[in-house]
């Protein structure tokens, strides 16, 4: 349901969970038990009193980004972006350039010098020509 607003919680450092629609029971369980706040279009969580429960609006994950960070006023820290993995919401940790060789595009081994893994799902990430289109959006969205 909100699968890119959550990518983007997590590039921007916020550890985020997510789990798709189709059981709400196992979405309340977690909430409790680990004192998160749930992010979802669906208005049958809303009435809740025992969850803190926020309900987004609308359909393009800039303004949702946006809408959550100001509802729950969340400073998003630079020095915190990409820091998680956007798949698994794992904190990343810094790979050794020698370690990539082979597992990252010639071109990218070639022209850069520092790596982040993720440990979980072993995806490899490196500075990349997205990085200016994410600090546009970031700049974009605290305003």
């Amino acid at each position: 349901m909100l699968g890119r607003l959550c990518r983007w919680m997590r590039i921007v450092g916020i550890d985020t969970a997510y789990h798709r629609p189709e059981n709400n029971i196992n979405i309340v369980l977690r909430s409790l038990k680990e004192k998160r706040i749930i992010i979802t279009r669906d208005l049958k969580l809303k009435n809740s009193a025992a969850l803190k429960v926020f309900i987004i609006d609308n359909d393009d994950f800039r303004q949702q980004l946006k809408e959550t960070v100001n509802k729950l006023d969340i400073k998003i820290d630079p020095d915190k972006v990409f820091i998680r993995c956007p798949e698994c919401n794992t904190k990343l940790v810094g790979e050794d350039k020698k370690k990539v060789k082979g597992k990252v595009p010639d071109y990218i081994y070639k022209t850069h010098d520092k790596f982040s893994k993720c440990v979980n799902c072993e995806k490899l990430y490196w500075k990349g020509t997205h990085q200016e289109m994410v600090n546009k959006i970031l700049r974009d969205i605290q305003k």
